[in-house]
């Protein structure tokens, strides 16, 4: 006996992701994950059943189709068949104490047999900030910082003239200079089919994605056969 969550690839991809943690959210029960950053290509932080150490690390271990160690970071969406939670001792009765913060058990996509079955996906999605900062015109933050002061007996920063001219003139909106309108693409394509004796699965997937943050980006490519 144990407690062991699953989730199926419909589920995962109900939505478009390219992170499988983004499909895993609310889906799980006992299982938190949270995406700390706002950054493109950010890994999801996923613990099972809360944080068990303060000097070590907290985040559980990754199998996919066997391996150990794995990156799920890496891993195409598309190529997930299913995903099990193990979430109490039956991890560390398996995998020891590598698996003393729970087990993530990746199955992904085989081939099968019969005619030869092509699938492309493609999404693109646009990303701004949520909240535009509200910056204090050049002009008035210079009266500012002349009545700060005068509330000092110090003479002022900056005359009418000067202010006058910043007023005329505008000032620089940092926040525009260094941000823009993000954007993502995906693109996958899977080939599967094959006879009794041989069978055969390929994938492909390429993402590029564009932060909000003028040059963040991450871009990820890769190739999978079976």
């Amino acid at each position: 006996t144990g407690s062991v969550g699953s989730i199926s690839s419909k589920d995962l991809l109900k939505a478009p992701i390219v992170k499988i943690g983004a499909g895993l959210q609310g889906k799980i029960s006992g299982v938190n994950i949270q995406q700390t950053t706002g950054a493109p290509g950010q890994k999801m932080k996923i613990r099972i059943r809360g944080g068990s150490s303060i000097n070590y690390g907290n985040e559980p271990l990754y199998v996919i189709d066997g391996f150990i160690g794995a990156d799920i970071s890496t891993i195409n969406p598309n190529d997930i068949a299913t995903i099990n939670f193990l979430k109490d001792a039956s991890a560390t009765a398996v995998y020891g104490s590598r698996g003393a913060n729970g087990v993530v058990l990746i199955t992904t996509v085989a081939p099968k047999e019969g005619p030869l079955k092509v699938t492309f996906d493609t999404n693109i999605a646009m990303s701004s900030m949520v909240n535009q900062y509200d910056i204090l015109p050049i002009d008035e933050m210079a009266e500012l910082m002349n009545e700060q002061q005068a509330s000092l007996d110090k003479p002022a920063f900056f005359s009418p003239a000067d202010i006058a001219g910043f007023r005329s003139r505008g000032g620089t909106d940092w926040v525009d200079l260094i941000t823009r309108q993000g954007y993502r693409q995906n693109y996958s394509l899977n080939l599967t089919g094959g006879s009794q004796k041989l069978k055969y699965f390929f994938s492909a997937n390429h993402l590029n994605d564009e932060g909000v943050i003028k040059n963040s980006f991450y871009r990820r490519t890769s190739i999978r056969s079976n």
